[in-house]
């Protein structure tokens, strides 16, 4: 049986397993994702009791990301907003909005049954990718995106976290 931390993870864990139709003694692990970048963030969410936090934010502007060049950019200019949308890899996922996802998101009057399933049309956006001049990238990113720092390696992204919830 699953230990419960708070009520608040009472709560989830129920509602969890009645959405999935698992019984409680095979309650999920709670991992909150999303704007998760810093110590007292990570610490708040595992005093309500969550089993682990993800992050990925925090990472996009280190050398070792593939987005760095992007985000590091980004950082130093005109913040601009994110957008849900589900037309480049056929999964709802929040994206800095460029040229690019504002085209797709006034296209977004397709209904789900109508788009072809994730595999399919992340494919089809990477075929497309090359033969284009212009910047397609598909930046996904969390709301505070903005807050990252750029140009810290990895490791020392981890260790300013680490250091910060001792």
């Amino acid at each position: 049986m699953c230990l419960i931390k708070s009520a608040l993870k009472d709560v989830l864990v129920r509602e969890t397993c009645w959405v999935l139709g698992s019984p409680d003694d095979r309650a999920p692990y709670l991992v909150p994702a999303g704007g998760i970048g810093d110590a007292a963030t990570i610490r708040y969410y595992l005093a309500q009791g969550a089993d682990a936090v993800q992050l990925g934010t925090a990472f996009l502007a280190t050398p070792e990301s593939l987005t760095a060049k992007f985000f590091s950019a980004a950082v130093d200019g005109t913040r601009a907003d994110t957008a849900m949308v589900e037309l480049v890899s056929g999964k709802r996922a929040r994206a800095v909005r460029t040229p690019f996802i504002d085209a797709l998101v006034g296209l977004n009057e397709f209904r789900r049954d109508e788009l072809p399933g994730y595999g399919y049309a992340y494919n089809a956006y990477k075929s497309l990718k090359p033969l284009v001049e212009q910047d397609i990238g598909f930046y996904l990113a969390g709301q505070n995106y903005h807050q990252i720092s750029k140009g810290k390696l990895t490791e020392h992204v981890m260790h300013e976290l680490i250091n910060g919830l001792k």
